[in-house]
């Protein structure tokens, strides 16, 4: 069973929703993904891509989990498959970051927005992607693996 959720947006501790998760993480890490991400004003979309996304990867207990994603189902605008979505619910490979990186993938879930609904105001953030895009400081990427890891799948 998936335990593990990545956020890289709103859901992220100390961002606007960060405290609606209906229940504690066991831990909270940062990780990144492939993607793209696009600001969309008041929060981001991850789209399928080429590039990097920095986020927070949460790991739930496995009691917890139904009811998080039926939360987290709520707020990302995820009514089911084959349904009209704002965010598809999918699972993906995060990568932690930091000193815990092993460069093993941990399967999470996350929501991620069909390219086709991208609205066309939204604007690309350069990749590896933060939101918000001030959270792009220098400082803040030294989180990422020393070298970089061009060989992520893709």
């Amino acid at each position: 069973m998936v335990t593990h959720f990545f956020v890289y947006g709103t859901l992220q501790l100390g961002q606007s929703r960060g405290q609606q998760w209906p229940r504690p993480a066991l831990r909270t890490v940062p990780g990144f993904l492939r993607g793209q991400l696009f600001d969309l004003g008041p929060y981001p979309a991850l789209v399928e891509g080429p590039g990097v996304v920095c986020g927070q990867l949460w790991e739930l207990a496995v009691p917890d989990v139904p009811l998080t994603l039926q939360v987290l189902d709520a707020i990302e605008g995820y009514r089911g498959a084959g349904q009209a979505n704002l965010y598809q619910r999918v699972i993906a490979e995060v990568h932690a970051s930091g000193e815990l990186s092993d460069r093993r993938p941990t399967l999470a879930y996350c929501y991620r927005m069909d390219r086709a609904v991208l609205p066309g105001s939204a604007s690309k953030i350069a990749s590896p992607a933060r939101w918000p895009a001030a959270e792009q400081s220098p400082d803040k990427l030294n989180l990422l693996p020393d070298p970089f890891p061009d060989d992520l799948p893709h």
